[in-house]
């Protein structure tokens, strides 16, 4: 009650839905059906936008924008406070694999009106970042930094291992995707298969760890023409260590 109060203060148009939705995949299900404005941002309950840069380039850009995507740089905030920028080093699909978060992107909403994510707790969005691919809308990279993530909090799934379980199911539907797809589509499927794979053998419980293991080992032994190019993809944007350190999927 306090917080719709809040929101009643702000003047303009605000729906509040309330429920149980069990997870982020449902939530923005949810939202998406709901929504009527041109745009659409999907945002996680515990970061934040960067207010002054995004009110300015809704107010002076997104009016004239003619992509179903605009692709913005972000901030982490650790725990200690310390802010570090993290920015695209090249501004192509393929970068987006090591780094999807959905959040960092403005998206049109005729263009993803009829797609939904997967109902999971983990790389839902790299689901939905996958159907988006197939669909080919217009992408543009803008150079502002518009959200800030916040890494370690306790309310992050990636502290429970429960959540690792649905990595499964995104491995599953990642490898449905990888029979349909070819050239740099295939390249970007395979990347966000592995990072899935290796989340749940890194993080994941025995059963997710063996289950994780066997389905990377099926990927490297029926794609071997893969394995060289997405191996020297990884090791160039140093994605290992970004797994290790920061539990992000």
């Amino acid at each position: 009650n306090k917080l719709t109060q809040q929101f009643n203060k702000i003047p303009c148009k605000l729906k509040i839905i309330y429920g149980i939705f069990g997870n982020p995949g449902a939530a923005r299900n949810i939202g998406l059906k709901s929504a009527k404005s041109d745009f659409i941002m999907f945002i996680d309950s515990d970061d934040s936008l960067l207010p002054k840069v995004l009110t300015n380039f809704i107010s002076e850009e997104l009016p004239y924008s003619g992509s179903d995507l605009n692709i913005f740089n972000y901030e982490i905030e650790h725990q200690n406070n310390q802010v570090m920028g993290v920015m695209l080093s090249e501004k192509n699909l393929l970068q987006l694999a090591f780094d999807t978060g959905i959040w960092r992107i403005i998206f049109r909403r005729k263009f993803i009106s009829d797609f939904s994510f997967p109902e999971i707790s983990m790389a839902e969005d790299q689901i939905f970042f996958l159907a988006l691919i197939l669909k080919k809308g217009s992408v543009t990279f803008q150079d502002q930094i518009i959200y800030r993530y916040r890494k370690g909090l306790n309310s992050q799934l990636t502290t429970t291992r429960e959540a690792f379980d649905d990595l499964l199911i995104a491995q599953n539907i990642t490898s449905r995707y990888i029979g349909q797809l070819t050239g740099e589509q295939l390249l970007i499927a395979s990347i966000l298969l592995i990072r899935q794979c290796l989340g749940g053998v890194l993080y994941g419980r025995t059963k997710i760890k063996l289950f994780s293991l066997i389905k990377l080992i099926i990927w490297f032994l029926r794609r071997p023409y893969l394995v060289s190019s997405t191996l020297a993809l990884i090791f160039k944007n140093n994605f290992w260590k970004k797994l290790r350190n920061a539990k992000r999927f």
